[in-house]
């Protein structure tokens, strides 16, 4: 069986990825986020980036410790979408 998830397109640009960086680094900072460790520090600063594509991709089958994130790249995708 293949995991299926929402896609959203998302194509590699320096714009685009210095965007999503600065504000992975902004959630990365806050107490609530630093406090935490691990995967749960993961989903704190991915919620922050975007409560609503973090909803869509990741609140029905959340990341466990170890899992390789192969919903980056669409979490990515819907941020630049919502972003514009």
């Amino acid at each position: 069986i293949q995991f299926q998830y929402p896609y959203y397109y998302y194509k590699k640009r320096s714009y685009h990825e210095r965007r999503f960086y600065e504000k992975q680094e902004l959630c990365a900072h806050l107490p609530n986020c630093t406090a935490l460790g691990g995967i749960l520090q993961d989903r704190c600063i991915r919620q922050c980036i975007s409560p609503s594509c973090y909803g869509s991709l990741y609140a029905w089958d959340e990341l466990e410790e170890g899992e390789i994130d192969i919903r980056l790249s669409s979490f990515k995708g819907c941020f630049v979408q919502e972003a514009n």
